[in-house]
């Protein structure tokens, strides 16, 4: 973690902000936030089979309502555990930076998800999902995502040590790192 404050101080120096990390970091925040509150509200689970029935009403998706009806309301409080956890392993692989391209692949289906359950309901859910679908795809291709990140920390120690061949494989999983060509 050392390596990742020198690298912000010698940023701050140069009055370079990595922007895009500090993004990424906020949308973890979020993820991290929306994950806490599920896991720390007693009702969530219990409350979880309503919410998805509720969901499915006038849902313009009779394929997702199908799913919701026959997979999720019976498997309510195992979708439940799952989303709350989903939830905090995206917010946490953004705020730390390890397996960025990982946490938001995950955030990209979590956020699928709710749009299809839920984008009926108001134009708000439409919206930030599909804004936070987007934002997720960038992370996913952007070099800059990686700046200032466990990822970068950890693809710089192993890419000296893995030689060539290491290194392509190592970019495909962590990605290549910001101001790599």
């Amino acid at each position: 973690m050392s390596e990742i404050w020198k690298r912000f101080k010698r940023a701050m120096k140069e009055r370079r902000i990595p922007w895009m990390r500090v993004l990424v970091i906020m949308v973890g925040l979020l993820w991290l936030h929306s994950a806490l509150e599920k896991l720390f509200d007693p009702a969530y689970v219990d409350g979880f089979a309503g919410t998805m029935f509720f969901f499915g009403i006038e849902n313009p998706n009779a394929w997702y309502v199908d799913f919701l009806n026959g997979f999720v309301i019976p498997n309510a409080a195992a979708f439940a555990m799952a989303i709350a956890i989903g939830e905090l392993l995206v917010g946490l692989s953004f705020v730390l930076g390890g397996f960025t391209r990982f946490g938001a692949i995950g955030g990209i289906l979590l956020n699928v998800n709710f749009f299809f359950a839920a984008s009926h309901v108001s134009p708000a859910v439409w919206s930030v999902n599909l804004l936070l679908i987007g934002l997720q795809l960038v992370f996913i291709f952007s070099k800059e995502a990686k700046e200032l990140s466990v990822d970068q920390l950890v693809q710089s120690k192993l890419s000296k040590r893995l030689g060539s061949p290491g290194r392509k494989a190592l970019d495909i999983v962590i990605g290549a790192p910001a101001g790599a060509t």
